[in-house]
């Protein structure tokens, strides 16, 4: 029970930290979200949740492969299997993170794209 205590504290002091960045996130994730649900047509549609999956991917590759690098250690420094699982949690989070401010955005560039002159 105390190694929970110790990581629910580690988490606690870790958003203490950085409350700004976070309180950003959310306002910025809000916002946007709200735009978007008062446009026309109706929220989710699968063409545009399938390019918001996909850019959830991309993220992910881009995540899982710079992760090591950007805490100063590399891929080939990782032995262990728990190395792999936890940079593997990391990237899929940070990139679930990142879907509250990418469908918006597709969902923006679709309803005010610019329509082709000929």
């Amino acid at each position: 029970m105390s190694e929970l205590n110790l990581t629910f504290f580690i988490l606690l002091g870790y958003a203490q930290a950085h409350w700004f960045v976070i309180t950003i996130y959310i306002i910025g994730a809000l916002g946007l979200n709200n735009v978007a649900w008062t446009q026309k047509g109706r929220f989710f549609q699968s063409k545009l949740v399938e390019q918001t999956l996909m850019g959830f991917g991309v993220m992910f590759v881009l995540l899982f492969l710079t992760i090591p690098w950007l805490t100063g250690s590399s891929l080939f420094l990782m032995g262990y299997w728990l190395d792999w699982v936890l940079l593997f949690i990391m990237a899929t989070g940070y990139s679930l993170a990142s879907l509250v401010w990418m469908y918006p955005i597709i969902r923006f560039y679709h309803v005010f794209k610019p329509t082709e002159t000929k």
